[in-house]
């Protein structure tokens, strides 16, 4: 999971010509372990009051979270 959202936040920067993607990368591992393996979440409703939160502190990395809902379901994730 932490290389397909390496991969997704890869191509985001790119399609973007903006952003950090070293940044995101650095943190996919982290952010696959939380998402996946640790946090409480519900696709379904995520905003709901038994789901964790989950803070990014570290803002460049800001395509690695897209790329972790999108993963989730959350947000719609884009075909290239």
């Amino acid at each position: 999971m932490a290389t397909r959202l390496r991969i997704d936040s890869i191509r985001a920067t790119t399609a973007a010509r903006s952003g950090h993607p070293t940044s995101a990368a650095s943190a996919a591992d982290i952010v696959a372990a939380l998402f996946f393996s640790v946090m409480r979440f519900d696709p379904e409703n995520p905003r709901a009051v038994t789901c964790d939160r989950f803070v990014l502190s570290k803002g460049h990395a800001a395509s690695l979270l897209y790329a972790a809902w999108a993963a989730v379901g959350v947000i719609p994730r884009r075909r290239s």
